[in-house]
């Protein structure tokens, strides 16, 4: 039961990592994306 768990939290965290990867990665783009326009 404990290993479950631990790995259901390992599964969750690594999950979560991986979203807030990709979203920076989003949110740099934009921001890159943005900072080439001309104002």
């Amino acid at each position: 039961m404990f290993e479950f768990q631990s790995t259901l939290i390992f599964n969750k965290n690594r999950i979560t990592l991986f979203y807030r990867f990709k979203l920076y990665h989003k949110t740099h783009f934009l921001r890159e994306y943005f900072a080439l326009l001309p104002p």
